[in-house]
């Protein structure tokens, strides 16, 4: 497993640990992926002891900041966590996903009250993502709305073969 591979796992884990990533072959794109999956520091080896320990130091502070707002964040009743890194936001989104469902509204024909159709809408109880502008936000954040389209299409259309025929026949 690769380091940056080893990032990702991690932080699939835990959102607010922070990463130290170390490598012998450093790349422009290696340390551009491991910051955008929240590493704090890329290094490359040979590292000084003074150097190690300085970023562990650092790791330390972050890592009690993080505790602390969330501890702020709950506190004062707030229980969605913002995604400041695209690992955290990455994250969310698949869980999201997983947890994403349809409401269903019915629409009426205001002139007969009669039942026109149904009005599909997209939720889902991952609590950092609190609504629908969130989400499709992160979706287009994370270049993943056709992934999100394919999604509420699928989704949407599964309780179609139980409505009632008139709606369907709209």
């Amino acid at each position: 497993m690769s380091g940056l591979q080893l990032t990702r796992i991690a932080r699939e884990r835990d959102l607010d640990v922070p990463i130290v990533l170390v490598t012998g072959r450093p790349t422009v794109e290696s340390a551009i992926e491991a910051l955008q999956h929240g590493a704090v520091e890329y290094l490359t080896k040979p590292v000084e002891l003074p150097v190690l320990k300085a970023c562990h130091r650092e790791g330390v502070k972050l890592h009690e900041m993080a505790r602390m707002k969330r501890e702020a964040m709950a506190l004062l009743g707030t229980a969605r966590a913002q995604a400041g890194d695209r690992a955290t936001l990455e994250a969310s989104f698949d869980r999201a996903l997983g947890a994403l469902w349809m409401a269903y509204q019915p629409i009426v024909d205001a002139r007969d009250r009669t039942l026109f159709g149904y009005e599909a809408l997209v939720r889902t109880t991952e609590p950092t993502i609190p609504h629908p502008g969130a989400f499709l936000d992160a979706a287009e954040r994370l270049e993943r709305l056709d992934e999100l389209g394919r999604v509420i299409r699928a989704t949407s259309a599964e309780p179609i073969v139980g409505a009632p025929s008139e709606a369907r026949s709209s």
